[in-house]
């Protein structure tokens, strides 16, 4: 018999089992919270439109308007950061959500 195999008697591995059961719930449960949050965008997203209701852009006039210029996409980016102090991910996110 393998050493490591040896080593294990039965309450370690029902107590490996045990974890294994209990991180596949965790999750398999986040993935139904994902899922649930997901749904209630989707209705929230049609209640606005159906009411006509539109959320400000985050962006700026000036990062706006960059934003629509071609080839200036990198710098409404840096501007925004500058402007909001988002790292460059959150930045990007948003001038690339605006400028589809």
């Amino acid at each position: 018999m393998h050493p490591l195999i040896a080593a294990f008697d039965t309450t370690s591995y029902a107590a490996l089992g045990l974890l294994v059961c209990l991180f596949a719930g965790m999750i398999s449960m986040e993935k139904r919270q994902r899922l649930a949050q997901r749904r209630v965008e989707r209705k929230l997203d049609a209640l606005m439109k159906h009411q006509g209701v539109e959320l400000p852009s985050p962006l700026s006039p000036e990062v706006q308007k960059l934003t629509r210029e071609p080839g200036q996409k990198i710098a409404a980016i840096k501007l925004h950061r500058e402007q909001t102090g988002l790292s460059l991910t959150e930045a990007k996110t948003e001038v690339e959500e605006y400028g589809g």
